[in-house]
């Protein structure tokens, strides 16, 4: 084999094996598992609120949670699945409660578009409340912290918490948040948290988010 030919053949290997994508961590595969539901605020005030990885869902009911001196939310948009929820200006003004049924895979829920009578700064929008239900009518992806209770309000009125199972479901916060915050977790990761410093310019992210005022 000339020296030629080994050199080609080498810088064929070379360009298929930087082609290729580096496998998925653990972690990535784990979270790629989960069943989701995500939220993303938008340059235009807009949440978009979607669900991935869905088992096959009869009816469910999500809550969004904002603090409301701030925000109105004025606008909403039914996304791909079939909505039970009266969208009225009137319903939204007094209730962020959605009534979803048929719900499986990945797509978009709904879309709400926000106004705000304040500064975005270090507001966070949640999801809340959430009751899902399999087509035999059975609680998917939600749990009690008290195992011997099996449904929300049996579990609440004993006075325990009703939450997402995390080890198969994942629940997204949204919040606007100093990008400082974001610099030091992704690229200062081996300093303390505590040193990040502000930048002044404010992002909307999913984690290091506050809590929600539900009044």
């Amino acid at each position: 084999m000339n020296k030629t030919f080994f050199l080609i053949i080498l810088s064929i290997i070379l360009f298929i094996s930087c082609d290729e994508e580096a496998p998925l961590t653990q972690n990535e595969i784990e979270y790629s598992n989960k069943a989701k539901i995500l939220l993303d605020m938008d340059e235009n005030s807009v949440l978009t609120v979607s669900v991935d990885n869905f088992d096959p869902v009869s009816i469910m009911s999500i809550t969004i949670g904002y603090d409301k001196d701030i925000l109105s939310a004025k606008t909403f948009k039914n996304g791909k699945f079939d909505n039970l929820f009266n969208t009225s200006q009137n319903a939204l003004e007094n209730s962020s409660e959605f009534i979803f049924e048929n719900v499986s895979g990945d797509g978009i829920l709904f879309t709400l578009s926000f106004e705000a009578s304040g500064s975005f700064e270090g507001v966070t929008i949640s999801a809340g409340d959430i009751v899902i239900l399999s087509s035999n009518g059975e609680p998917l992806y939600m749990q009690c912290t008290n195992s011997q209770y099996e449904d929300n309000r049996s579990c609440r009125n004993a006075g325990y918490v009703w939450g997402p199972n995390k080890e198969e479901f994942i629940v997204q916060t949204v919040c606007y948040i100093d990008e400082g915050i974001i610099i030091q977790v992704t690229e200062n990761s081996s300093e303390p948290f505590s040193d990040w410093e502000k930048t002044g310019n404010f992002v909307w992210y999913h984690g290091y988010c506050y809590g929600v005022d539900w009044d």
